[in-house]
């Protein structure tokens, strides 16, 4: 091949315009664009199919044997004992267990008695009584029907000899300031358990005598 036919073949091959590019730009976004949505839509089904499950399962279980969300437990959650209506359900000697969450049942006054609470009804009037260390406090009280308990401050009377001064005034104390009083029956390992309440919290705990 003479040199100016070289000449003419490589002035030929670079003045040719350049290949059209075009259509294979367009399918390399066309596949992606398909595999993108394919994934998407297999994400979605998977979710779907999720849903649909748990769906199905809320359905068929059995209603106590379904897991309630955690608010929901809560607020449903119901408060231990009966509220007292009536001081009749409460009438007798009461054993201190427990005060603001101590325990208090190995404790003796100055007579070497148990913390304890009483609650009787003398000529048609209700009143309270309770020990603290060296004392017995005592009032007037009243239970009305939507379970409002108020233990009037009473009289205080010197009953033991030997204490180490009103280091347990908490005992009269929750009975003064408790709103409420709930009631747990009895059961075959333990006696009826009261509980008084304040502000919806419980302050103090004892067991019937």
């Amino acid at each position: 091949m003479m040199n100016n036919e070289l000449r003419r073949m490589f002035e030929t091959v670079l003045t040719a315009p350049p290949p059209d590019t075009a259509d294979i730009d367009a399918a390399v976004r066309a596949g992606r664009r398909r595999r993108h949505w394919r994934t998407a839509a297999a994400l979605l089904s998977s979710a779907a199919v999720v849903a649909a499950i748990g769906v199905t399962t809320a359905v068929l279980l059995p209603a106590g044997q379904r897991q309630p969300a955690a608010s929901q437990a809560v607020s449903n959650a119901p408060a231990e004992g009966t509220i007292v209506t009536d001081a009749r359900q409460i009438l007798g000697t009461w054993q201190t267990t427990e005060l603001d969450g101590q325990n208090v049942r190995a404790v003796r006054d100055g007579s070497d008695q148990p913390l304890e609470v009483r609650f009787e009804q003398t000529d048609g009037q209700l009143r309270w009584g309770a020990n603290d260390d060296v004392n017995y406090h005592s009032g007037a009280l009243s239970v009305s029907r939507e379970g409002r308990f108020r233990a009037d401050k009473g009289t205080v009377t010197l009953v033991g000899t030997v204490g180490h001064g009103p280091a347990y005034l908490r005992n009269p104390e929750a009975v003064e300031q408790a709103t409420q009083a709930r009631l747990v029956a009895a059961s075959p390992t333990g006696p009826a358990t009261l509980l008084l309440l304040a502000n919806g919290r419980t302050i103090a705990v004892y067991a019937r005598t």
